[in-house]
Parts: structure tokens; C-alpha cells; sequence
């Protein structure tokens, strides 16, 4: 978590402001000889805040000071404590996007996040310390050196971003938050201007934002990725096609296809569909399996989005997800959607599945099996799991395998219910909502049943990879071998089409029968 002193260089400043071109340099020791990590022992000794709240408003404070010594050990502190990475991310970036230094902060920003999310735990915060050293040596200077007057040194376009948005004064610093979820605030109008923190602005829906990336769009784009309602093609449907590993258009998001605003508004629409507290989880997948957001991703826009029915769909490796401004009828989601993982053991994953950000949720359906008992227990395990892609509803009197929940005792529902909120947990809300809703309206939980599958048992160890909660409306299938494929569709009623197709590689090595 140690960040480290830079040669000097020439002009003076650069000793300061060319940190971005690496965030781990040395500082000799009078010798000349030893290197001494900053923040060293006697500057963390002077830090006696221990909650976010304390340590934010000293290290805005030293940012503001210019005081790049306490920047590092508030921000190593900070980590050591096991806060969110995400918070300092939101106060760190108001600096980078307002201030208008030659240190590219908005880039360097980008580049210690990113590299947060691939380094290895005992040393990724060291790159949240070289972020606020850069932050506070940056903070009032122009790109001549110049100093500001105290509050800064506003960035070209930021006075006029706020006289458009008619925005009198920014919002305290602990509600400033970066580009993406500035242009989440904002909407349109946020094209207008450059990058800055957020203003006092009602917060956009990804449904909302998908209107405004629309608007964006130049007819080769509007031909690349936006289809009629209805547009079919070797997919059948195409806005309600559902697969593990498939690119709806051939436009890859992070690609010279797309600006850098059309990006930025795509990755805030995705950000809108999740769980804030997930968005860190999400790009530690996106990690794991193609290194990065947008590195394999791509959209599509079906309909014409502000004057009538529309539906946005980003798809890739391990992830479908959908807005639709409740334009697709019944279904929650906006219709079905996939996530995956392969954690950091790779395709053929280990049996504690190391670092998969999805595993504990079989954790916890897996110890609801251990509360079974009796017949119950028994109905629970089958052999042989159905295909991953076979989601479409049974309906009423359709023929379920695995246990009824209707049959289980009190403390089993509950435990159920916990394992339903932790699958839900995962998207915003109200998607959460909606497939709650539509769960209750085919009889809730007490109409589902529960599976679990013994073939592909991973590590031989009785935890239970693979299993399946449904009902009549509602398939939430989750496959844990040879790595995580959830296959979640949810509505209404039963009467929902679906267009819906496996590209699974091996399932299994050479050899291994899975049982």
C-alpha cells in the first residue's frame, strides 16, 4: 500500500506532476541507498481518524493544501481499514474533472482504477495512494504552472457547463462523483460542457441515458446498432435473444467505433442497471474474463427510444442485461438475462471457486440443502441437470423436478428468502422490484421448486455446483461447473416468448464423466 518518491526532475513541477508515468517510484534515504515508502511510520502515526466520513474531510483538506505526504497516509489508512474503494474513487474525481492541470487526471483516474481491479490484493491500494498523491500535487495549478486563487483552477468549459445546467454552486464533496455518473445526473445536457463533478441535478435513469445516446448517434452508427421493434435475423427475434457468450452487433463498446462521450454514456446506462455496491464486483469479473469492460461487449437499440417502445441490450462473455422503460410487456429485466463468472482459477474452475464473485450464492442454496431432511432432501438431488439455455416457463401444470418449497418447514422458507435477496441483490432495484412483483403474482416462492444436480459435482465434495430454483413464471437456473453461468427469466405470466440459445464450450476435461 506504499507509495514512493519520484527522482527529481526538471522543471521544478515535474518532480510532482509526472507521477502518472508510474505510480510505484523511489525515494533514496540520505545514503542514497535505501528506499523509504511513503506514507512512511511517522506520517501514519499523525492519522487518528479511523471512519470515512473523518478521513474524507482531512484528506479533501490536504488535497486542497497541496499536502501530498498526508494525502498518502489518509488514503493508505483508508484501505487499511477495509473501506469501499468506490467512495474514494467518487471524492478523488472531482479534482480531476474540474481542475485543469497537465496531468490528464480524468485519465490517470481511469488508469489507477483499472489497474486497482488487476493487481493482487496486498498491494492494489497502493495505487489509490500514488491517485491522491497525484490529486493534491495537481489540485490549483494551471497547465503553465500557474497557481489559482485558493479555489482551484477551473478546467475550460466548467463555468459554462454550470451556466447551462443554471447550477449555482457545486454540491458538498462527499456527494461530488465522477464523469459517468455526472452524465447519469445530467442526461443531455451534460454534452453541452466538459467533464466536471456533479451538479445539483435530478439523477438519470439508464433508460433516460439510452435517449440521449441515441440522439448521438450518426446515421453509419444508427445502421450499426439500432433495429426496428420487431427486426429478426439468424438469432429469430433479436431483442429477446439470451446466450452466455455472444456479441448482439459487431461495434465492440471500447473501440474507436464509439467517442469517448457515446462510451462513457454506454457505461453509465450499464452502471443504472446494477446494485451500486456491485458496479466494483462487476468490473472484477469483467477482470477475470475479458479483461475489462467494453473490451468484448456490444449494444443494440431496438426502437426508437422517446417515441414509443424501445429496448437497449448490452451483451458479451458472461453478461446480458436489458432497460426498456417498461415498453416489453410482463417480463421482468426488461426480458432474460445471463451472468457469469470464472473467477481467477479460470475456465475449469476450482472447487472453492477463488475469487468468483457470484459463489456465495450457491454457498447459501447449498446450506438450505443441508436444513432439508428426509424426502425432502431426497426430492432436492437429481442426476443430471437440463441444458443451461432451457429457461422457457412450465407454466402452472407444468412437471417440476427437486423439492417443493411449499412442503418446507418455516426456518427453510426463510432461508430461501435470503437466498432470493442475494440473487436479486446484484441489479438495481427496481429491477429487483418487478421480479419480486412478478414472482408474487404466480403464487411467490411456495409455487418455485428447488433442484439440485449431482453430475459435475466439482472438487467431489457435496457442495452442490449446479441447481435451479422455479416456478411457473419464474427460472433462475445457475450452472457452477466447469465455471458460473446464471441464466435468470422472470415475469408475469407464463405465456412470454423466448428465443434462447447454449454456446458452452467443454463442460468437462477429456476423461472426467462428472460423477
Amino acid at each position: 500500500m506504499a507509495q514512493h518518491r519520484p527522482r527529481k526532475q526538471s522543471p521544478p513541477r515535474d518532480g510532482r506532476t509526472h507521477l502518472a508515468a508510474g505510480n510505484v517510484a523511489q525515494s533514496r534515504s540520505k545514503d542514497g541507498h535505501k528506499p523509504k515508502p511513503f506514507p512512511e511510520t511517522v506520517q501514519l502515526e499523525r492519522v487518528n481518524a479511523t471512519t470515512p466520513k473523518v478521513l474524507f474531510a482531512e484528506l479533501d483538506g490536504a488535497i486542497r493544501e497541496n499536502s501530498q505526504l498526508r494525502a498518502c497516509a489518509l488514503t493508505h489508512r483508508y484501505g487499511a481499514l477495509g473501506h469501499p474503494q468506490r467512495a474514494l474513487l467518487d471524492l478523488l474525481i472531482q479534482y480531476g474533472t474540474s481542475e485543469d492541470g497537465r496531468l490528464h487526471a480524468e485519465k490517470y483516474y481511469r488508469t489507477a482504477n483499472e489497474e486497482f481491479a488487476t493487481t493482487r490484493a496486498a498491494f492494489r491500494w497502493r495505487q489509490m495512494v500514488s491517485l491522491a498523491r497525484v490529486t493534491a500535487s495537481c489540485y490549483g495549478f494551471t497547465v503553465n504552472d500557474k497557481r489559482g486563487q485558493g479555489t482551484g483552477h477551473r478546467a475550460p468549459g466548467y463555468k459554462e457547463a454550470k451556466r447551462l445546467l443554471k447550477v449555482q454552486r457545486m454540491m458538498k464533496n462527499q456527494s461530488q462523483i465522477n464523469r459517468r455518473d455526472f452524465l447519469q445526473a445530467t442526461g443531455t445536457a451534460a454534452l453541452a460542457g466538459t467533464a466536471l463533478p456533479a451538479l445539483a441535478a435530478r439523477k438519470a435513469t439508464s433508460e433516460s441515458l439510452v435517449k440521449t445516446l441515441y440522439d448521438t448517434f450518426d446515421a453509419k452508427q444508427r445502421k450499426a446498432v439500432c433495429f426496428p421493434w420487431d427486426y429478426k435475423n439468424h438469432n429469430g427475434l433479436l431483442r429477446k435473444h439470451i446466450s452466455n457468450n455472444w456479441l448482439i452487433t459487431k461495434p465492440l463498446i471500447r473501440s474507436a467505433f464509439f467517442t469517448s462521450d457515446q462510451q462513457d454514456l454506454i457505461r453509465a446506462i450499464w452502471e443504472g442497471l446494477l446494485n451500486p455496491n456491485w458496479v466494483e464486483r462487476f468490473d472484477q469479473q469483467l477482470q477475470h474474463d475479458m479483461k475489462g469492460w467494453g473490451k468484448r461487449q456490444a449494444i443494440a437499440i431496438f426502437g426508437k427510444p422517446g417515441s414509443g417502445k424501445f429496448e437497449f441490450v448490452q451483451s458479451g462473455r458472461h453478461g446480458t442485461l436489458r432497460c426498456d422503460g417498461d415498453s416489453a410487456d410482463h417480463v421482468a429485466f426488461a426480458g432474460p438475462i445471463m451472468y457469469g463468472d470464472e473467477g481467477s482459477s479460470g475456465y475449469f474452475e476450482k472447487a472453492a471457486h477463488p475469487d468468483n464473485i457470484f459463489w456465495h450464492q450457491a454457498l447459501e442454496a447449498n446450506k438450505l440443502h443441508g436444513m432439508l431432511d428426509g424426502s425432502l432432501r431426497k426430492q432436492a438431488l437429481v442426476k443430471e441437470a437440463p441444458d443451461e439455455g432451457e429457461i422457457a416457463f412450465r407454466g402452472p401444470k407444468g412437471e417440476f423436478t427437486g423439492a417443493p418449497v411449499a412442503n418446507m418447514a418455516r426456518d427453510q422458507k426463510e432461508h430461501l428468502q435470503k437466498i432470493l435477496r442475494l440473487l436479486l441483490e446484484p441489479f438495481r432495484q427496481s429491477d429487483q422490484d418487478e421480479a419480486v412483483a412478478a414472482l408474487k403474482k404466480n403464487g411467490g416462492l411456495d409455487k418455485c421448486h428447488l433442484t439440485f444436480y449431482q453430475r459435475d459435482d466439482l472438487g467431489r465434495d457435496g457442495i452442490w455446483d449446479n441447481w435451479r430454483l422455479e416456478g411457473p413464471a419464474f427460472v433462475w437456473h445457475w450452472r457452477g461447473a466447469p465455471h458460473v453461468h446464471v441464466w435468470v427469466h422472470v415475469a408475469d405470466t407464463p405465456k412470454v416468448e423466448l428465443n434462447s440459445r447454449n454456446r458452452s464450450g467443454l463442460l468437462r476435461r477429456k476423461g472426467d464423466t462428472g460423477l
